[in-house]
């Protein structure tokens, strides 16, 4: 069964001050660069996000690296669906994946068509070896 990874994107407040100290592990993340999410077998690791954090609209594209025990893994397939579970549908067009090189792949276009939590499950195929990551992340506006 993958984990998910959590992601509630919000517009940064400059009043909050954690006074140097990480976040607990169970804290929402702000920025979806640098995020990470796990499935089985392989790790998505999110390198660029533009806009960051992800906007309504179909301008959103994810950069990331696809990791098996921490190393780069090259020449996968992907299916990409984003879904809003509590309104039961998705988003079209789903999104496309092309290889960078180097474990680097470039997702888009995220089309984020309505505020709420979406989420964007990344199906790598490497070789037949198949997984499911899903990234979770809270469009606000």
């Amino acid at each position: 069964m993958p984990r998910h990874a959590l992601l509630l994107l919000a517009l940064p407040l400059a009043a909050c001050d954690t006074g140097g100290d990480p976040a607990p592990a169970d804290e929402p993340l702000i920025s979806v660069a640098g995020a990470e999410a796990s499935g089985a077998i392989y790790t998505v690791q999110v390198d660029e996000a533009t806009p960051d954090p992800p906007i309504r609209g179909n301008v959103n594209a994810w950069t990331f690296t696809l990791l098996e025990s921490s190393a780069p893994v090259t020449g996968c397939r992907f299916e990409v669906e984003p879904t809003m579970p509590s309104h039961g549908h998705g988003t079209e067009p789903n999104p496309t994946t092309i290889e960078l090189g180097g474990g680097r792949y470039e997702m888009r276009p995220l089309n984020f068509i309505m505020p709420g939590e979406w989420h964007i499950a990344i199906r790598p195929d490497c070789d037949g070896r198949t997984d499911e990551i899903v990234v979770v992340v809270e469009i606000q506006s």
